[in-house]
């Protein structure tokens, strides 16, 4: 897996090109076909009211479309502040990120390492946790949830 830096607002793209191992400009490519938008943050932007919905309806489409198969999350877990939790990160798939203000972050997982679109380098889920989920430490982590690919 190849770590790719995201844009604005891209973290489920570029988890989905990390895991389907194709550059995240096709991805963002043909999310801005599906949505027929400029960019996929003015697309975010202007559904706020159906957001969630038509967030995961388009992010289904491109995994189903680049062949990224994720089952139901085999962790769904609230976090102890300052404790990392322990999760099954064998084989590949993504994690969500949940923080108490409801925003969430996607990442990409392979064999104990993750792969940010935020961050400069993959590394350890532990290392993740102290070095990048300090950025968003004023939001508090409320889950996380682990979803394989299979």
């Amino acid at each position: 897996m190849q770590l790719q830096r995201q844009g604005e607002l891209e973290c489920q793209l570029a988890t989905i090109a990390m895991l389907a191992d194709v550059p995240l400009l096709e991805v963002r490519t043909r999310a801005l076909e599906l949505t027929q938008t400029e960019t996929w943050a003015s697309y975010f932007n202007t559904q706020r009211a159906s957001r969630v919905i038509s967030f995961w309806l388009i992010a289904s489409m491109l995994c189903s479309e680049y062949g990224v198969s994720m089952t139901l999350p085999d962790t769904d877990t609230g976090v102890t502040p300052g404790e990392a939790p322990n999760i099954n990160l064998s084989g590949k798939g993504q994690i969500t990120v949940v923080w108490n203000n409801n925003t969430a972050h996607a990442i990409a997982y392979e064999d104990g390492i993750v792969y940010d679109g935020n961050a400069t380098e993959p590394m350890l889920w532990d290392i993740w946790l102290s070095k990048e989920a300090n950025r968003y430490k004023q939001c508090g982590i409320k889950s996380i949830i682990v979803s394989p690919c299979r």
